[in-house]
């Protein structure tokens, strides 16, 4: 009896291990040609993004959420150029200072003194200056796949 204790709290145990951990999918319903990246500067001052371009090949459109990159999320979408299926993400940058989230309270003696706090977020993966995590959804299940070698283009300068 208490060896099979033993064993259920062990399997128990290895379970809520696994589960914490994220897996990444080797074969996903698509294939990744190119990654490249791109530093963005707008013709507006204070406005840039590094832009985020994975051309891939897919028998069907994927469905794809997040792309995860030097530490920040945003969400991916699919755009066509020039005949090639691709990837996108565009990371905002902040020029000058950080962006903070205003905290107001209903009770005005609370506000005084009040000051912006930054919400921050724990970043789900350790990656490569070079690496990014795919968030994707097949048959409702969120999966994960991790691109390396993603190449730096030449920064582009709008005017």
């Amino acid at each position: 009896m208490k060896l099979m204790k033993l064993f259920s709290l062990l399997f128990l145990s290895l379970g809520f291990i696994q589960c914490g951990s994220t897996k990444f999918d080797q074969t996903p319903p698509f294939k990744i040609l190119s990654a490249k990246m791109t530093h963005i500067t707008g013709g507006v001052p204070g406005v840039s993004s590094l832009d985020v371009y994975l051309q891939y090949t897919a028998a069907t459109k994927p469905t794809v959420k997040h792309l995860y990159f030097r530490g920040k999320k945003t969400t991916a979408i699919i755009e066509q150029k020039l005949d090639n299926p691709y990837i996108v993400a565009r990371f905002k940058e902040e020029d000058n200072a950080e962006r903070y989230d205003l905290e107001l309270q209903k009770d005005v003696k609370k506000e005084y003194g009040n000051t912006t706090a930054k919400k921050a977020e724990k970043f789900p993966f350790e990656l490569q200056q070079n690496e990014a995590v795919l968030s994707y959804e097949v048959n409702g299940k969120l999966r994960y796949y991790k691109i390396s070698n993603i190449k730096e283009n030449t920064p582009v300068r709008m005017r």
